[in-house]
């Protein structure tokens, strides 16, 4: 009895010693298998991309098995640019995807090749822009402010070469379209359009075509803008791009990388993914930096560059721009300070006008008061003329009485040069010359009118520089008038010591230069110095100066006015022509 419990005791061990044995095997090979994960690029959602891709990870496991053990991994658009990159061995994406890795120096596989390309073609990347078919929208152009669906902001097919066509067009995103992003299922953007929440869809290029075969969507529904044929069969508005490719990352051994190039190439089953020879990230590279969507643009670096690179252009033409704008900015100073002068001169002169006016006024006053002024001069002159007739026919001899005719002599004189004065004046004011001219002896002239002025001052010392025997063809009045307003205006500066000096100039003028040591003439009265109804006087009328000039000036001559130096008095140069009969008296 105990003998078969024994046997079927020693049975069962038996079995046991054998599986243990068996696991004992296979487990150091169990124990180096590796698990590698494969990110993909889930753009119509989970299940889909399960049911296109699992099948192909089972076929690297059944090839690679039991040493390697892939795991398919679901990216959504943005996973690259997050830390759930690091822990990816390989990458199926396309080709702008790659940059987000940034400085990750991820190697090439291989390139997907399409179910629907030719053995001679390699494009299969880009985007259709679609509307519905009975819309009104013919060109681009016509969807300006308009509702756009797109995938997202970074997707490449779904939407970056679609929005490359339009900045071509020049169509931005910020002033002429408006974007609406569906995100993953990219089926979504011919959902929106067909539900007309959106006017138009960028797409990926054969998206419409999978939807129409899967009984989803029907073709007729929809119309393409911006048709460019290509070889796929598959509605396109751009140019097609490499398909995705596989990346193996930094830490993916280099005889597994190796092991997995041959196999794809070499022994790929026909109903899985067919694959090619990596392809170049040229064109997608310059697309997206023509768009400056690059994730490796860098806005300040590239400036930088471009500044280090051109420094020396840069130098000159801002030292050109900085001359520039100085000589620019010192020309409108010059102008404006011009501007200002002329119009100070123009405000000025503006004045004088008036001030002209005025004078001419005057002027016709004067004639009218010299008019009636020659009236009493001429009763006074009679009166006197006859009470000396009187005295002299009287008989009367005496002291008081030759006084008394004395005196009449002298007012008749200066009736006489009155009634001269006036006339002066009445030509002055009618701009007429005085044709009195008479030769007389300058010396006497002038020595009559010093007398005359020092009755007023007799404090005031006049000297007198003139030959005696220098003779001039000239109206005596007007030389006495202009002589005696200059010889009062010292005084009136507080001048105590005057100086007259007489010399000939060159052949045919002869100059009187009044000198002394009053206050001078002011900065103003020398720049505008016969200005009428401008005087430093309180009570004067400011036309001395102006009448002195106009009497020189109808004899010939001029008037210059100066200061000595240091403040030190003034100087009147009176220069008159000698006339036709002048010489000197032969004694």
């Amino acid at each position: 009895m105990k003998f078969p419990k024994m046997r079927s005791f020693l049975q069962y061990f038996l079995r046991y010693v054998s599986v243990i044995g068996l696991l004992c095997l296979f487990f150091p090979v169990i124990a180096k298998a590796n698990d590698w994960q494969i990110g993909i690029l889930a753009q119509r959602g989970t299940t889909h991309t399960y049911a296109k891709w699992q099948p192909w990870v089972d076929w690297l496991n059944q090839q690679l098995n039991p040493e390697h053990h892939f795991v398919l991994v679901m990216l959504d658009l943005d996973d690259l640019k997050q830390e759930k990159a690091k822990d990816l061995d390989f990458i199926i994406t396309n080709q702008s995807q790659f940059f987000y890795l940034n400085d990750t120096p991820v190697r090439w596989l291989v390139t997907l090749n399409s179910p629907r390309q030719q053995h001679n073609t390699i494009g299969r990347i880009g985007s259709a822009i679609i509307v519905r078919a009975d819309s009104q929208y013919r060109t681009l152009q016509d969807l300006k402010g308009k509702k756009i669906a797109a995938v997202g902001n970074d997707a490449f097919g779904g939407f970056l070469l679609g929005y490359h066509e339009f900045v071509q067009h020049n169509l931005s995103e910020k002033h002429d379209l408006h974007f609406q992003f569906t995100g993953f299922p990219v089926d979504n953007t011919l959902f929106w359009l067909k539900e007309k929440k959106v006017d138009a869809a960028i797409t990926p290029v054969c998206l419409l075509e999978d939807l129409v075969i899967e009984g989803v969507l029907k073709q007729q529904d929809f119309r393409l803008l911006l048709d460019k044929p290509n070889t796929i069969g598959c509605w396109a508005s751009t140019d097609l791009l490499p398909n995705w490719s596989l990346a193996a990352m930094p830490k993916v051994p280099h005889s597994l990388a190796t092991t997995l190039v041959t196999l794809l190439l070499n022994h790929s089953p026909a109903e899985l993914p067919q694959w090619t020879p990596p392809l170049s990230t040229l064109q997608a590279d310059y697309i997206l930096r023509e768009l400056y969507r690059h994730p490796q643009q860098n806005l300040w670096a590239d400036v930088k560059y471009w500044l280090i690179q051109y420094q020396g252009w840069i130098i000159a033409i801002i030292s050109f721009i900085l001359l520039n704008y100085l000589w620019v900015s010192w020309q409108i100073h010059r102008k404006s300070k011009a501007l200002e002068q002329v119009y100070q001169d123009l405000h000025f002169y503006q004045k004088q006008l008036a001030q002209a006016d005025r004078l001419s006024i005057l002027g016709e006053m004067t004639a009218g008061i010299a008019h009636e002024i020659n009236q009493p001069l001429s009763a006074i002159s009679m009166y006197s003329a006859g009470l000396k007739h009187q005295l002299s026919q009287s008989g009367y001899a005496s002291q008081v009485t030759n006084k008394i005719l004395d005196v009449l002599d002298k007012i008749i004189h200066q009736v006489d040069r009155s009634v001269k004065i006036v006339q002066n004046l009445r030509h002055w004011a009618k701009a007429k010359n005085a044709n009195d001219k008479e030769r007389i002896l300058l010396h006497t002239t002038l020595q009559r009118t010093i007398y005359f002025v020092q009755q007023q001052n007799k404090q005031a010392k006049i000297q007198l520089n003139c030959d005696i025997q220098l003779q001039i063809y000239v109206c005596t009045t007007m030389l006495e008038q202009v002589v005696c307003n200059c010889l009062l205006n010292a005084l009136q500066a507080n001048a105590d010591q005057i100086a007259i000096n007489v010399q000939p100039i060159h052949t045919d003028k002869i100059q009187i230069e009044i000198v002394d040591n009053g206050s001078g003439f002011t900065q103003q009265q020398l720049d505008f110095p016969f200005v009428p109804f401008q005087s430093t006087k309180p009570d004067g009328l400011g036309l001395g100066l102006v009448i002195c000039q106009r009497l020189i000036q109808s004899q010939g001559g001029d008037i210059q006015l100066s200061n000595l130096p240091q403040g030190s008095g003034a100087r009147v140069n009176l220069l008159l022509p000698k006339g036709n009969y002048a010489n000197s008296f032969s004694g």
